[in-house]
């Protein structure tokens, strides 16, 4: 599991148990991101309430198929992963709100590659991401991010 700052996120299998009786708890399979201000965990398009998820498979310590002493998920903190926020008054980096969800907080993410730095963007709230796995800096990231179709007025967006 990757922790930074209350946050949470794993790649892996979560058992809901729903507090109604009449409901089955069941498990669903996802990138999953907890959000500590709303005690939530968000998967599958859907949020939940901390105290009804259990993790069962937390698959994101574990070795990648194609080179075994690299993680899947890069760990905040060892120097792979960096988020950055758009710097305000740069017209170059400026990043459009969510066309999903209308959400402003849109952030850049550097990351290590074998191949080097890479970059890309998304959303900490709906986790809409894109990466084009060969973008070296933000402004390509930003540039995809920002030309993709705004939402209805809505689910917010630019018109």
């Amino acid at each position: 599991m990757i922790c930074s700052e209350g946050y949470k996120a794993f790649r892996g299998t979560m058992r809901i148990v729903p507090k109604n009786p009449n409901m089955k708890p069941y498990e669903l399979t996802a990138d999953w991101l907890y959000k500590p201000e709303y005690q939530c965990w968000y998967g599958k398009g859907s949020s939940f309430p901390e105290e009804i998820c259990e993790v069962v498979t937390d698959l994101t310590e574990a070795l990648s198929p194609v080179n075994a002493k690299q993680p899947i998920f890069a760990r905040f903190g060892d120097g792979s992963t960096e988020i950055v926020k758009p710097p305000e008054g740069n017209a170059d980096l400026r990043l459009l709100e969510c066309p999903f969800c209308g959400s402003k907080e849109v952030v850049y993410e550097k990351y290590t590659h074998t191949a080097g730095e890479r970059w890309r963007c998304w959303c900490t709230e709906c986790i809409a991401c894109i990466d084009p796995g060969y973008a070296q800096a933000p402004a390509t990231v930003g540039r995809m991010w920002n030309r993709r179709t705004p939402p209805s007025k809505e689910g917010g967006g630019e018109e």
